[in-house]
């Protein structure tokens, strides 16, 4: 994941997930120039929309350590897992890193539907295999 932070006058480039070393000089490049505003610009990442949701984040102090674990979790996704989190984000309507954090931590309450258009043949999918689950 690449963090696009803008910090008064010029934009910083952070690869993250990062060691504590480099998110330290992250935080203090970003923070330099106080009291500035500092806030994301853009997110690139392997989760396609994860910048729809987390761009113009205001950061705090700790945010770039969250920004941090969310991507370590995102690294230890598979393909398959990314396409979820993606859809919980939209689905969610996501704008915050914290939610964005929690969906994360809980992705195993999402299912991935390929090629999905209509929430009503997603209602069908979810409650045919709920069914098969049950009688099983």
């Amino acid at each position: 994941m690449i963090l696009y932070i803008n910090s008064k006058e010029k934009t910083i480039g952070a690869r993250l997930p990062a060691t504590p070393y480099e998110v330290s000089t992250i935080r203090d490049t970003a923070f330099r120039s106080r009291p500035a505003t500092v806030s994301v610009i853009d997110v690139s990442s392997q989760v396609g929309n994860l910048a729809d949701h987390l761009s113009n984040v205001v950061l705090e102090y700790d945010t770039i350590d969250k920004f941090n674990a969310l991507a370590k979790k995102i690294d230890r996704m598979n393909p398959w897992k990314q396409w979820t989190f993606s859809g919980a984000l939209s689905i969610e309507n996501v704008n915050s890193l914290d939610q964005a954090l929690y969906i994360a931590d809980h992705l195993e309450n999402y299912t991935f539907i390929p090629r999905q258009q209509e929430k009503s043949s997603a209602g069908v999918y979810t409650a045919r295999g709920y069914v098969q689950r049950r009688v099983s």
